[in-house]
């Protein structure tokens, strides 16, 4: 540290780990030119116990050493040293430890600045020098390895051998991994792979070049081959696991399982080319296990050259973000899963969750042509090859091995795909073997990471328990399936709340995350497996079809609540009446044709905070709102007290959506300015669980009034009244906002309509009305009360219904600005 306290360098040095009895350590420093003050910490990382005894800090003026030079060779173990000029008796200390330890050292006195050793020194080995001189003062002087570059001064080295004797590891590894590239190469070409593992062909082909002649700088030029090899040293085991290693994957089958008895004969002949078609063969032939009833009973098809446009697109490697059909990006004719086109990271969570496999094995389904079995069999073992499994890294772009896309790839698309394409014939054994060997990956994967919170943590659980119960042939499957039984159980208490609504409170995560509840369990009746509290799956699961019933809007549709779009919930209450024989969710389902009327018309979702008003069922002119007054969690926004509203088949006051998860451009979308509530000084809420909230209904009207503190520093108080229309009068909406607090502050009230509206302040009242071109259209008064200083005025806003798409739209905006 300098005299100003700043950090001018730091140096990390690390002992040898493992026990070990007392040790000699010693570590040169070399401190910058301003240097006031130096700090020694000693400290201890992982288990066990260490200690430190006779720590001491000796000063020394630094004199270059010179040669040999840093890192050089010496081939006959006799290099010449020489140094800087010192004055006084000299000690020159060579070791194979920067540390120096006596009993491993050889000490030459010597005089002068230039010394040759008498003998060779054993060749094969890295060394350390120096030399210590104390002149006559009484000061030391010490021999360092001048900085150069990036690299700082440091005791000096050198290596005692050839170059061939310093390459040699590099040699036996580059021969070894020589020959695991021919297996590969063979394996790919028998299936026509798009990359023949070029990475580790490259790899070995400038190695060899480095590996011919020794570089100038045969240290730099070592390390700089490690560095390149850094990739290749967890890749290329991880080639062997799914490619090639035979041995293993049998060996991780219950071969002794009905139908395996030719791929257990071909392996204990130890035959694994055989084993691999006998194990294929298998697979194609098995009827079951049962997956939700699909795709059974398919025969192989008959090839023709039939198309599917939308297949002939995927071929072209041209892929749109998620399933909307612009803009498109060129993956290249290799596929690069790597590539970042746009900085939001849904592009490449959807590129690896494969949702596009499923599309080619349908038109495989539908055409029979083969161009499409094949595309899925490329893109299977290119993308095995090209994503070991290795950490969620956006800085390099590695995105495959989150949980959620590993577990989604197996409930959304690798098993849907597969069992469409098992048929064909470009489904090689190869193909066959490698798709089993990385569902296992994903089932120890999945086993080993697991999520804290959120729905991430329901859909591993759903992932491990299909493999478990489609895969019934591994070893592992029956502890992958309870394992999931025994998340989703932990979870089911944990993250839907006590009105039925999932935690996240959103209704696009509560639909994903209550099918990864239920689909397992369905999953498990269909294939006779005895699902652990079944029971509670069912009961929870009827709750939580509750809330497409009573959250709906008349145009059966959902409010854009948190992150979500405009869902329509006919599938959801279908399934609700096929299920649970809900006969309210029929009556709604089919606008009051058949069944029988929900018990309540207005509801309450206390545990999610969500308040619904409502005028009448199955009625197009019916009057309908939601209160967003819930926690925060997950997928919520930042929007305590939003109001949605919709009456006479129109839309009026909504929510702006979602439109992307990546920053800056969510946050209109996301926080406080997007949503119709209050806004105190311009600054986004920071929202979590309410303070106060009452809800009343009645047939005449309801009324809910809450109280949060997200809009620091301060408390926000809001009732929103629902009259029902009747005999006394037409239905309406009163607000009252009430925020309490010190200072001088700037509140905006906002209200947000839809595209098709229109706008038009005059004095304290805002009239939404329809576009010239929208057609018919209900309107909606905003009339406030007339206060001092009250301005009103129309503002520019956005709303999204799906990514990266939006559209501007009026914002009734009122403000005041004074002191509380």
């Amino acid at each position: 540290m300098d005299a100003a306290g700043n950090v001018l360098n730091s140096d990390y040095r690390l002992c040898d780990p493992g026990p070990h009895d007392w040790r000699r350590y010693e570590w040169t420093v070399a401190l910058p030119p301003a240097t006031t003050h130096f700090n020694l910490v000693l400290f201890h990382h992982g288990e066990g116990a260490a200690w430190w005894d006779d720590v001491s800090l000796v000063r020394a003026r630094p004199v270059a050493a010179r040669a040999p030079r840093q890192d050089a060779s010496a081939p006959d173990g006799k290099p010449v040293f020489s140094w800087g000029e010192s004055v006084g008796k000299s000690t020159l200390m060579i070791a194979a430890s920067p540390s120096f330890p006596r009993e491993d050292t050889v000490v030459y006195d010597v005089t002068g600045s230039t010394f040759i050793v008498p003998k060779p020194l054993p060749t094969g080995r890295l060394y350390y020098w120096r030399v210590l001189t104390e002149d006559p003062k009484g000061e030391l002087t010490m021999t360092v390895s001048p900085a150069e570059g990036e690299r700082p001064a440091e005791t000096s080295r050198f290596y005692a051998g050839t170059w061939e004797q310093r390459s040699a590891d590099r040699r036996r590894k580059v021969e070894a991994l020589a020959a695991r590239l021919t297996d590969l190469q063979t394996l790919a070409k028998r299936n026509g792979m798009w990359d023949h593992f070029s990475l580790l062909g490259d790899a070995l082909e400038a190695s060899r070049q480095l590996l011919a002649k020794e570089p100038e700088d045969p240290a730099q030029a070592l390390r700089g081959m490690e560095t390149s090899w850094a990739e290749l040293d967890y890749t290329v085991p991880w080639w062997n696991q799914l490619f090639l290693d035979d041995a293993t994957l049998f060996a991780d089958l219950n071969l002794d399982l009905p139908g395996l008895a030719a791929v257990k004969a071909a392996v204990a002949g130890g035959d694994f080319p055989a084993a691999r078609v006998a194990l294929l063969e298998y697979f194609r032939a098995r009827t079951k296990p049962s997956w939700y009833g699909k795709h059974e009973g398919l025969s192989p098809r008959r090839a023709t050259d039939k198309r599917d446009k939308e297949a002939d697109q995927l071929l072209t490697h041209k892929h749109p973000i998620h399933d909307y059909k612009d803009p498109t990006f060129d993956l290249g004719p290799a596929l690069d899963w790597h590539i970042l086109p746009i900085i939001d990271i849904e592009w490449p969570t959807s590129l690896h969750r494969h949702f596009h496999w499923s599309k080619l094995a349908a038109a495989y389904t539908q055409t029979g042509n083969e161009e499409y079995a094949a595309e899925l069999r490329q893109q299977l073992l290119d993308w095995a090859q090209d994503n070991p499994v290795e950490r969620w890294d956006p800085e390099r772009h590695r995105w495959a091995w989150s949980t959620l896309n590993a577990t989604i790839r197996i409930y959304s698309s690798w098993i849907d795909s597969w069992l469409q394409i098992r048929q064909s014939p470009e489904w090689t054994a190869d193909a066959q073997f490698v798709l089993l060997t990385c569902l296992r990956e994903h089932g120890r994967f999945l086993m080993t990471h697991a999520a804290r919170q959120g729905n991430w943590v329901v859909a591993e659980a759903r992932g491990l328990v299909e493999l478990g119960i489609l895969f019934p042939e591994f070893r592992e499957a029956e502890a992958w399936r309870n394992e999931g039984y025994r998340r989703l159980q932990h979870e089911l208490a944990i993250q839907v709340l006590e009105d039925g609504v999932h935690i996240e409170r959103t209704p696009g995560y509560h639909s994903m995350t209550m099918s990864c509840f239920m689909e397992p369990v369905r999953l498990g009746g269909l294939n006779g497996v005895d699902v652990p509290g079944f029971d509670d799956f069912v009961a929870k699961m009827e709750q939580m079809h509750e809330y497409y019933l009573y959250g709906t809007k008349p145009n059966h549709r959902m409010a854009q609540i948190g992150d979500a779009g405009p869902m329509n919930v006919d599938g959801q209450l279908r399934r609700g009446y096929d299920m649970f024989r809900r006969l309210d969710m029929q009556y709604v389902l089919t606008d009051g044709k058949e069944g029988e009327p929900p018990v309540h018309r207005s509801y309450a979702f206390t545990g999610a905070g969500q308040y619904v008003s409502r005028s009448a069922w199955c009625d197009p002119k019916a009057l309908w709102s939601i209160l967003d007054f819930g926690g925060h969690v997950g997928h919520c926004h930042e929007d305590t007290g939003h109001v949605s509203l919709y009456a006479y088949g129109t839309d009026l006051l909504i929510d702006t959506g979602r439109y992307s998860y990546a920053w800056p451009m969510r946050a209109p979308f996301y926080q406080t300015v997007g949503h119709n509530t209050v806004m105190v000084d311009g600054q986004t809420q920071k929202r979590r669980d309410a303070l106060k909230a009452k809800w009343i209904s009645t047939d005449q009207f309801d009324v809910f009034r809450g109280v949060h503190d997200d809009s620091e520093p301060l408390q926000h108080g809001r009732t929103l009244v629902f009259r029902q229309p009747g005999e006394a009068g037409p239905g309406y909406w009163l607000c009252v906002d009430r925020l309490t607090g010190k200072g001088q502050h700037r509140l905006d009230q906002r209200w947000h309509t839809t595209e098709k509206m229109q706008a038009k302040a005059d004095g304290a009242t805002i009239t939404l009305t329809a576009k010239p071109d929208a057609g018919p259209q209900a309107a909606l008064t905003l009339a406030n009360l007339p206060q001092p200083d009250l301005k009103t005025e129309v503002v520019e806003g956005e709303v999204s219904y799906s990514w990266y798409e939006k559209i501007p739209v009026d914002v009734a905006q009122f403000t005041l600005e004074q002191a509380l």
